[in-house]
């Protein structure tokens, strides 16, 4: 090839391959769009009780926690109560008290659960994105793309339900790269 005419082709693809590497940069860079919308129908008497959590967004309130289980029981004014603990590399156990309520009847699988008393005033939304016919595996998101939790009944989940959550997940727009699992030992 004569060398004006590599030179020619060189000045037309060069430049071509700066745009697409800014383009991927910036794409890469956008915020990752979720869908968080709750289910439609939800039982939320049956949700109640234990679950134990299998992986989770890392997050600052649960940062070095294991073992982390969440028990769920309805208040009689329709709100209900939360107890969370877990358990540290070095045994120590923390737990943290809080209540929920739905904040909107026709979005029953939306709460709105808060950690800091008198529970009135600081509110983060807690979604449930999936839950499987018998109440055992469930999906659960924060508002946007912070939060994200596997839960189930049980502390271990076959490799059929992982994936079929991992799915779930990935459908809604979440990055499941990004999970801790849980260690439930």
């Amino acid at each position: 090839m004569p060398v004006s005419i590599q030179t020619s082709m060189h000045k037309k693809i060069i430049p071509s391959l700066l745009l697409i590497s800014i383009g991927w940069a910036l794409a890469s860079c956008q915020k990752r769009h979720v869908n968080t919308i709750p289910v439609s129908q939800i039982e939320l008497g049956r949700y109640m009780g234990s679950w134990y959590e299998i992986a989770r967004y890392p997050n600052s309130f649960e940062a070095g926690l294991d073992q982390v289980k969440a028990h769920y029981c309805l208040r009689e004014d329709s709100g209900l109560n939360i107890h969370n603990e877990g358990r540290r590399a070095d045994g120590k156990s923390e737990s943290i008290h809080g209540r929920g309520i739905q904040a909107d009847p026709d979005i029953p699988a939306r709460l709105r659960v808060s950690f800091v008393p008198p529970y009135i005033y600081f509110f983060g939304q807690y979604n449930i994105l999936f839950v499987n016919e018998d109440y055992s595996l469930a999906l659960v998101s924060g508002k946007g793309d912070k939060y994200l939790w596997i839960l189930a009944r049980q502390p271990q989940i076959s490799e059929a339900d992982k994936d079929m959550l991992l799915k779930q997940a990935h459908a809604r727009g979440f990055n499941t790269s990004k999970l801790y699992w849980t260690r439930q030992d």
